[in-house]
This record gives C-alpha cells, sequence and structure tokens, in this order.
C-alpha cells in the first residue's frame, strides 16, 4: 500500500486550492449574515487567492481591508497563510475571532487545515468533525473529515464519507480525493469512475493533468488499453514532457507493442528522473519485449533496490537472468519475489488491522518497521505519525 502519491502530509490532497465555499459571517450588530459580495474589496483578493497568488493577495488584504469587516478579514488572512504553508500564522488569525464566531464551519474548517498542516491530526479530525456536525453538506468540511480519517491510516472509512457526500452534492476536489483513496485500496474500477468524474465536472489545470495522468494508469491496472489510449489522446496536449507523463505514455506504448517509440520515450524519461524504480523497470521491459537481456538485468536490479516489494520487477530480473545464462541468480530472484509477496500480504493484513482498530499503536509501529524494510520511507512517516495519533486517541479515551 502506498498512502498519498506525491505528497504524504495533507497539504495537497485535501487541499489543493481555496475554500469555494461563501464564509458565512455575522452581520455587525448580529442577527443575520453577511454574504460575500463581489462588489466588495475581497473580490479582488479572492481572484488572486484563485489563482494562487498568495503574497499578491496578503497585500491586497492589507492595504485595502481596511474597511473590511473584521472578522470577514481573520478568516481571509488565515486562508491566505494556509495558501503560504503558515499554519502557525492562520491559528494566530482564527484565534482573534469572537468565541461565537469561531463556531462557525468556515472557522472550523481552516482550523482543521491548519492542525493537518502542522501534523497534528487528531486535533485536525476534532475540528473537522465539529464542522461536519454544524454542516454536514460542506464539501471542504467533508474532504477535510475524509483527509484527517486518511492521515490516520483509516483510508475505508475516508472513502465511506467522501462517497455518501458525493452522491449528494458532487464535487471535483471530492471526486478526485476519492479516486485517490480507491487507487491506494486497488479499487481499480471505482478509482476509475472517480477520476472520470473529477475531470466531466472540471478542475484546474494542473489537477487536471494529475488525474488525467493517475485516470490513464487506472486504465492499464484494468486491461481497459483502449480507454487508457481514449483518455491519453483526450488529455495529451496539456501534459507537459516530464518525467511522470513519459512514464505513463512508456508503459501505454509497451502495452500496445510500439516499443521503438516507447524506449525513447522512456530513455528521456530516465534522464529527467534517474533515480525512479518505476521508470528503469519500464525501460528493462521494453527491452526483455525485443530479446534484449543483458542491458535489463542493471535496470531491474535498480528498480529491486529502489523498490523491494515490486514482484514484478523481480520476476523481471529473474527472468533477465535466466536467458541471458545466470540460472544462480535467477533463482535466487524468485525467491526474492516470494519474499516481496509475503510481505506485501504482511503489510495488507496489518493495515486491516490498523483500519478496524484506530488506537491500535503496536500494528501501526509494525507498519512502521516493514515500510522501513522495503524502503517505503514516506509511508514508514506517515505510519510514524499515525502510530503517535493513535497513541493520543487511547489516552483521550481512557
Amino acid at each position: 500500500m502506498s498512502l498519498a502519491p506525491q505528497n504524504t502530509s495533507s497539504k495537497s490532497i485535501w487541499f489543493p486550492g481555496i475554500l469555494v465555499f461563501p464564509l458565512l459571517l455575522l452581520a455587525i450588530g448580529g442577527g443575520g449574515y453577511w454574504w460575500w459580495n463581489q462588489e466588495q474589496p475581497e473580490a479582488q483578493i479572492r481572484r488572486r487567492m484563485d489563482s494562487r497568488d498568495w503574497e499578491q493577495a496578503d497585500k491586497l488584504l492589507q492595504t485595502s481591508g481596511r474597511d473590511m469587516d473584521p472578522n470577514n478579514k481573520l478568516l481571509l488572512q488565515a486562508e491566505i497563510r494556509l495558501g503560504q504553508q503558515r499554519p502557525e500564522g492562520a491559528l494566530n488569525a482564527l484565534h482573534q475571532l469572537p468565541a461565537e464566531e469561531s463556531k462557525f464551519p468556515g472557522a472550523l474548517i481552516l482550523r482543521g487545515r491548519a492542525f493537518l498542516q502542522l501534523g497534528r491530526t487528531t486535533q485536525a479530525l476534532d475540528a473537522f468533525q465539529n464542522a461536519y456536525m454544524r454542516d454536514p453538506n460542506n464539501s471542504e468540511g467533508v474532504r477535510g473529515l475524509a483527509g484527517a480519517l486518511y492521515d490516520l491510516g483509516l483510508l475505508d472509512e475516508a472513502l465511506k464519507i467522501l462517497d455518501k457526500h458525493l452522491k449528494k452534492t458532487p464535487d471535483a476536489m471530492g471526486f478526485r480525493f476519492a479516486g485517490e483513496i480507491a487507487k491506494e485500496l486497488v479499487q481499480n474500477d471505482q478509482s476509475s469512475e472517480f477520476y472520470q468524474v473529477a475531470l466531466k465536472l472540471g478542475l484546474p489545470t494542473d489537477l487536471t493533468i494529475e488525474v488525467a495522468l493517475n485516470l490513464v494508469e487506472v486504465e492499464l491496472l484494468r486491461n481497459s488499453v483502449e480507454s487508457a489510449r481514449k483518455f491519453w489522446n483526450q488529455y495529451s496536449d496539456l501534459i507537459p514532457e516530464g518525467p511522470r507523463g513519459l512514464e505513463v505514455l512508456g508503459e501505454l506504448l509497451i502495452i500496445e507493442g510500439k516499443l521503438d517509440e516507447a524506449s525513447q520515450k522512456l530513455d528521456k524519461a530516465r534522464e529527467m528522473d534517474p533515480i525512479s524504480p518505476k521508470i528503469a523497470r519500464l525501460r528493462a521491459q521494453a527491452h526483455l519485449f525485443q530479446n534484449q537481456f543483458v542491458p535489463a538485468v542493471p535496470l531491474l536490479e535498480f528498480a529491486t533496490r529502489g523498490d523491494p516489494l515490486d514482484t514484478k520487477a523481480w520476476n523481471e530480473l529473474a527472468q533477465a537472468y535466466e536467458l541471458s545464462g545466470n540460472s544462480v541468480a535467477g533463482r535466487s530472484a524468485r525467491k526474492s519475489a516470494d519474499d516481496a509477496t509475503s510481505d506485501l500480504k504482511k503489510m495488507s493484513d496489518l493495515y486491516l488491522k490498523a483500519n478496524a482498530r484506530p488506537d491500535d499503536v503496536q500494528v501501526r509501529l509494525e507498519l512502521v518497521e516493514l515500510c522501513k524494510k522495503t524502503n517505503r520511507k514516506k509511508l514508514a512517516e506517515i505510519w510514524a505519525k499515525a502510530a503517535q495519533e493513535a497513541g493520543m486517541i487511547k489516552v483521550q479515551d481512557k
């Protein structure tokens, strides 16, 4: 299991953009709600935030926000600080809100986001649960709640909450996150559906590229090569020629039997990202399909060092050894493939235990050790944090 692709912290999977719901604020003097108005100064600030120009948004807030409702200004300031990856500053702004204002869903969600950035997952979970109780239809709040559960290793629970919400309230960011979780859970059919809906609903360009690449990859995992090609062709004009795009395209070309073109793409990808185990394995795979066994060996040796749980790479390495005349090394590689299969099963079993026991510290520590053993450093960090948070849950329950 690989939690949270790119960055396993909470900063991008759940909150890639800014809050998309209106912030409800008490009108000056109380009684009613103040709704954000396009004619007000914050319209310019929001436009900067929409484009993720946080520094300019901050400057505009300081210069044009003098006549703004003070509580609204604090909420905007907190949101900008989160965009700047300054969670302490966001919490400082939120602490200045009146007690009643701080209980509104918008403030609670911002607080939860800040705690996630700080790695204080149980506090984030508490904030998001309070926001959810007050407004269960708030998409940003639901994503935050799912994100906190995700950080605690409770992927099934996170996906259930998202799926229930998305059936009532379609949300592109929510479908994107649901697709990621389903992919981690190897629920590829469901992941494909989530990703497709996210793309139909519309995402910012950078996230459209990310989701399109993930969708092509999932379609290949589903052995739906025609669909993978269809989606690639649909979004290829947006996809830059970087290592990730070249990797996905290379894999598609190999499966389509276009080995020369695949080799060219993967060679370029290796130049851009020489430490990627998967790119190395795919390049070796192209060699094997062309009966070039000797050059495949060092690539597969590199791939298995980088990802000791890649059973496909171990079996391909065994094949390459055997077909290049090294039967002893081939037997050793096949034993390593069996060991990797055993470790994967153990990891899956431990994950199921962790998901069923939110306060079980020991099972999370076992996952930490297994992840370290198999060179999954980021995943080991996630489970180490989850173990710490599980300990806090146990103390609170007592």
